[in-house]
């Protein structure tokens, strides 16, 4: 039997008109791992096994039983995954795109705490990072773009093993490129993205991510008839916000799709400044405030790996963080006298 994954993606369709995202996608993994722990394959079996132990931390490879349900309810709220097997008892909390509720992980660790069993773990696994302290009440925290990583990998090795199994494979490739679908990945950017708008969304989660990994506070998404990007204040306590994307074209309408823009709205400056890497465009016709640019092809942006792409663009926020500060305690300074 060979079932093509190039059809219609199967999770994809059952979606459809379902508004609870997070939901369906708990339904979809619980339902794929534990279709393949339950397969006659050993192979199938196997990729469950080392996909939960890589999360989970835990060696699953000689678990006799390992039981996966959905939507646990307990006294406090309702867990989202439950993993169990006779010594250890894992919950896994989703969050796709919602926060994280008032107290939601003490409260399921208060409740696991309660629990007979060897191991005990609250597991959180997210579309974008999470503060420190909500990280406290966890064992461990994931980012859904690195748990599909990890089902590529494991992926290509079951697809080059002959003894795979054609239906479980086509789950696996499903569940992956759903995922894909609803941006739980970070994908490399290619030279596309001059015309390609799903390029140009790839280049706005970068972004994003890059912002929240800097515990940026995001204020809001921002895209209009000539820009792209997000309103957001470089810490909790900033009173002035800062905006950071990409201009389809300036005001004088030339094309400007060649750099990103990180407006610098706090800086005092009176002319351009250029130097190595650093610009910051002073031409307040241009993009209404002082600017620090960023250039894809002095960069060389395109030619380079994800995880460079997404390096480059934590450098280039960092100088726009790092100006700030440095023009706010030179303000404060001269204040004082």
């Amino acid at each position: 039997m060979n079932i093509s994954s190039a059809s219609p993606n199967i999770f994809s369709c059952l979606a459809k008109g379902n508004p609870h995202r997070e939901n369906f996608f708990s339904d979809a993994f619980v339902f794929v791992m534990n279709k393949l722990l339950t397969s006659e394959n050993k192979r199938s079996q196997e990729f469950s096994r080392k996909l939960l132990g890589k999360i989970c931390a835990e060696d699953f490879s000689k678990e006799g039983n390992i039981s996966l349900t959905r939507e646990e309810k307990i006294e406090d709220g309702r867990i989202d995954i439950r993993i169990e097997t006779p010594t250890k008892l894992i919950y896994v909390e989703n969050k796709i795109d919602a926060g994280i509720a008032d107290q939601q992980l003490e409260r399921y660790k208060s409740h696991l705490d309660k629990q007979q069993k060897e191991i005990k773990k609250i597991i959180l696994i997210t579309k974008y990072m999470v503060d420190k302290k909500t990280g406290e009440f966890t064992d461990d925290v994931w980012m859904w773009y690195s748990v599909y990583d990890i089902i590529k990998s494991l992926m290509e090795k079951y697809k080059k093993d002959t003894l795979k199994t054609d239906i479980d494979l086509f789950l696996i490739e499903h569940l992956s490129a759903y995922m894909k679908e609803e941006r739980m990945t970070i994908e490399k950017i290619n030279s596309a993205f001059i015309e390609g708008i799903t390029s140009m969304l790839n280049l706005i989660e970068q972004i994003r991510f890059v912002l929240i990994e800097k515990d940026c506070q995001i204020v809001s998404r921002s895209a209009g008839e000539k820009f792209n990007g997000f309103y957001f204040k470089v810490n909790k306590d900033s009173l002035i916000q800062s905006w950071i994307g990409i201009f389809y074209f300036d005001n004088y309408r030339k094309p400007s799709l060649d750099q990103i823009v990180f407006q610098l709205n706090e800086l005092e400056i009176t002319e351009t400044v250029s130097k190595s890497e650093l610009h910051i465009e002073f031409d307040r016709k241009r993009f209404n405030v002082p600017s620090l640019l960023f250039s894809f092809e002095d960069s060389n942006f395109f030619t380079l790996e994800k995880d460079e792409q997404i390096q480059k663009l934590r450098e280039f926020v960092q100088m726009g963080i790092e100006l700030i500060q440095q023009h706010r305690v030179k303000k404060e300074g001269s204040s004082q006298f």
